[in-house]
């Protein structure tokens, strides 16, 4: 089984393999609706309601 890698940046987490990235998912929230919403979807609602969204919550994350 080869490593892999979890990525946290400012806009975005991943999971890669020495090959490949696996997975993504950009570093957006959305509570336009209520619930919150990560990731893609909720990048997709960043335009609709700007102010509903975040995409800053991986850069202030204080470990």
């Amino acid at each position: 089984m080869s490593p892999h890698l979890i990525t946290l940046q400012d806009h975005d987490i991943g999971i890669r393999s020495e090959a490949e990235v696996l997975a993504s998912s950009p570093g957006f929230a959305n509570i336009a609706n209520g619930t919150p919403i990560f990731g893609e979807d909720a990048r997709q609602l960043a335009r609709l309601h700007p102010r509903q969204s975040f995409n800053q919550f991986w850069a202030q994350l204080s470990l």
